[in-house]
């Protein structure tokens, strides 16, 4: 009789998790959809029923920097400091004013050199106006380097 009543002790709770990992895909699909089916109340975000493989909602396309999904190559030109150059690697490190075009502040930042940069020309410590790039995939690069005025 123990034996008996210590063995079903034992099955309940395996019977429990069973039943509990055979609802959770369903619990987490309606989730999802519940979360889904009130963002076109939300200003800005329009039709948001984009399937697998389509752009992003049409509403993001007003946001800066989004086009309904694809990344945007931008520029914005600043003045700023040479801090330092690592010419192995084509990066250059610069303390430059805020550049607003990107809403970055003034702060120090390495970034990736443009193959038609010569960076053996650069000096530390020099005053320069640069152009910096946004590429699509998010990553900046320093497009023109020229001494400031």
């Amino acid at each position: 009789m123990f034996r008996s009543f210590k063995m079903m002790s034992l099955r309940k709770p395996f019977v429990m998790s069973a039943v509990l990992i055979g609802l959770a895909p369903a619990v987490i699909a309606a989730g999802q959809a519940q979360a889904q089916s009130n963002m076109g109340n939300m200003p800005g975000m329009g039709n948001t029923k984009a399937q697998v493989g389509q752009s992003a909602p049409s509403g993001m396309g007003n946001m800066q920097g989004m086009s309904g999904g694809k990344a945007e190559a931008m520029t914005a030109t600043a003045t700023g400091t040479v801090a330092s150059v690592t010419q192995s690697q084509r990066k250059i490190k610069l303390d430059h004013e805020p550049i607003p075009a990107f809403n970055w502040p003034a702060m120090s930042m390495e970034m990736a050199a443009a193959p038609s940069i010569d960076l053996s020309k650069v000096k530390t410590g020099s005053k320069v106006r640069f152009t910096v790039k946004k590429g699509a995939d998010g990553t900046y690069t320093v497009e023109s380097l020229s001494p400031a005025q």
